[in-house]
């Protein structure tokens, strides 16, 4: 018989796509599965439209809490889960029905986590990707190699394309060992998968399929600029695990910290046509001095290309130059 597996679905104010989003769960070709649907304090007809499908199939579970956001609402779940495996969906999205059963075929007993490719699609659940590049599967060994991967190497972060095992969120008296953090504003996913490899002692393993619908609307926060001091803590996070390993021997969170806060920097400069000067970037201090905590480890590492060293280095030695290089380019290439 199947292991269960838990599929934990976060919810705020979905009535228009809850019901496709799990309908598309209990249509998987992987039948024992539990689906957690965690009502975070809908004040539209979201509880009305999952109790309906509740009555109807008993696989679903309706978990009502107050509104608390999506961390707060993913460890609720976490802590009714009864599942062997865990898995996630957000309330906008849907999946192929082969997805969990794929995955877990992939489980093997030395992996620790399943991931899989994912589709972008409209708010109607339109595929948008018109040319998707090919996935190529691997394999990679817990921690480190895999931290590398999940944290620089571009893995997704999200925990929705991913097959968890419980054993490593979840202690044998059924509490939890690792929650997702309630005081993050950004990359809580990536906080709370990276912390989950670092426990972990086998592999982690991509496989070349989409079998994830991610559907973006307007509104979405991932289209939204954050305050740089948000990414700082959630980043901070991640550049702590570098102090459970031998000095140097995890470079990846460092390197990620200062790619984001150099992506930043040129977001400002190509997105905003009203500045005209380098002081009129509000963060300019801010991103510099974040920009160059690790710059010396990033100008020496092997994983890091050519031209993202170069660019490190202009912008770090000539900031003002830089600006006016990118602001010219801007006004003849559409960025």
């Amino acid at each position: 018989m199947e292991q269960l597996l838990s599929v934990i679905v976060p919810v705020y104010n979905g009535e228009k796509t809850i019901s496709r989003c799990v309908k598309s769960i209990l249509a998987s070709t992987f039948q024992n599965l539990e689906v957690l649907v965690v009502n975070d304090g809908s004040t539209d007809g979201t509880a009305s439209v999952v109790e309906a499908i509740a009555e109807k199939d008993p696989r679903v579970i309706l978990i009502s809490t107050e509104n608390g956001g999506v961390a707060k609402a993913r460890n609720t779940g976490l802590a009714r889960a009864k599942g062997c495996f865990i898995g996630f969906v957000d309330a906008d999205d849907f999946i192929s029905p082969d997805m969990y059963q794929t995955m877990a075929d992939a489980m093997g007993e030395d992996c620790d986590m399943v991931i899989c490719g994912s589709y972008h699609c409209d708010g109607d659940g339109n595929v948008t990707d018109r040319n998707p590049a090919n996935l190529k599967g691997y394999r990679k060994n817990c921690p480190k190699e895999a931290l590398d991967s999940v944290i620089y190497e571009h893995t997704t972060m999200a925990v929705w394309s991913k097959l968890f095992r419980s054993s490593r969120i979840k202690k044998e008296d059924g509490t939890l060992a690792l929650s997702f953090r309630q005081d993050l504003v950004n990359y809580e996913d990536l906080v709370f998968v990276s912390e989950y490899v670092s426990r972990c002692s086998g592999y982690i393993e991509l496989i070349p399929f989409r079998l994830y619908y991610y559907c973006f609307s307007q509104g979405s926060l991932s289209g939204k600029t954050v305050p740089p001091e948000n990414l700082k803590t959630g980043l901070t996070y991640l550049t702590d695990l570098c102090g459970r390993f031998p000095e140097g021997s995890l470079s990846a969170p460092k390197l990620f910290y200062l790619e984001t806060f150099l992506k930043y920097w040129y977001i400002q400069v190509i997105r905003h046509r009203e500045y005209k000067k380098l002081r009129d970037i509000p963060e300019n201090r801010l991103l510099l001095e974040e920009i160059r905590r690790y710059y010396s480890l990033y100008k020496s590492a092997p994983n890091v290309a050519f031209y993202k060293k170069l660019t490190a280095a202009v912008l770090t030695a000539h900031p003002a130059l830089t600006f006016f290089l990118v602001k010219t380019v801007r006004r003849f290439v559409k960025l």
